[in-house]
């Protein structure tokens, strides 16, 4: 897929990630242990947070059955975040995932995604290594992941509703003829499966507000791509292809005008 530049990117958060099979000995007390090998970069106390679900990419893709709800244990070591001194950078770990987020600050440009990678290699290597100085064996990942969350902004005198479907490709709220008005409320839900059942695009966008209260398009992009426990597939090479997709998809989804006259792409 293409993955263009923007001068002016919506994107407010980035998240690279790995998922792997969960260490069993890690246990509560191995969070504070982590910390202090990290904790000259993320000084901030660490904040206990739920975990994130087990994530499974099966093909054919089957939707859970009807009246279904899966909820999770709140048993054992749960996620913790490590945060920089700026809040701008983040480490997330639990028992079965490593992430690395960057989270924009007013007035400071985007990073690359080199940049960002660089960084959550850096940071996975040193996971690894405090892996292999418990005496576990390494995690090996079984899936790459990347996440961008953009906020899509309404200009003045345009309604956060009319920039919904001035957004996306295939939206056209007009087309409901029977109707006397535009909806109050939308959501755009797309998932996505790459070839040769390599892994899946998931696309989730509504409303949101701010803490003023004005009202944007919050768009959450998130790639998922299978690492073969043969290795087959460098862990580099996976979270690529996630980051392709992400940000090819996010040109495919968008209509072009919007990019050009918003986001000013770059070709």
């Amino acid at each position: 897929m293409k993955s263009p530049k923007y001068k002016k990117p919506p994107v407010v958060e980035t998240v690279l990630g790995v998922q792997f099979p969960e260490i069993a000995e890690f246990g509560n007390v191995h969070f504070g242990l982590y910390w202090e090998t990290i904790r000259e970069r993320y000084p901030k106390p660490p904040q206990n947070q739920p975990r994130i679900a087990w994530a499974v990419e099966t093909f054919p893709y089957r939707p859970l059955p009807a009246g279904l709800n899966l909820r999770l244990s709140d048993r054992g070591p749960q996620r913790m975040w490590f945060t920089a001194e700026s809040e701008s950078e983040l480490i997330q770990v639990q028992p079965d995932r490593f992430h690395f987020n960057w989270r924009g600050e007013e007035g400071k440009p985007y990073p690359s995604y080199r940049a960002n990678s660089r960084k959550f290699f850096d940071e996975f290597a040193g996971f690894e290594a405090f892996c292999k100085g418990q005496g576990w064996e390494p995690p090996r990942p079984n899936l790459a992941e990347v996440t961008y969350v953009n906020h899509i902004l309404p200009v003045e005198g345009e309604t956060s509703i009319e920039l919904f479907q001035k957004a996306f490709v295939g939206v056209d709220f007009t087309e409901v003829v029977e109707m006397p008005c535009l909806p109050e409320r939308a959501v755009f839900n797309r998932v996505y499966p790459m070839e040769g059942e390599k892994g899946r695009l998931y696309v989730e966008a509504n409303l949101a507000q701010k803490r003023d209260r004005t009202e944007f398009v919050l768009l959450k992009m998130t790639a998922r791509v299978i690492v073969p426990p043969t290795g087959a597939v460098p862990l580099a090479e996976g979270l690529q292809k996630a980051h392709d997709w992400v940000v090819g998809g996010f040109a495919a989804i968008t209509r072009p005008e919007i990019q050009q006259q918003r986001w000013e792409r770059i070709e």
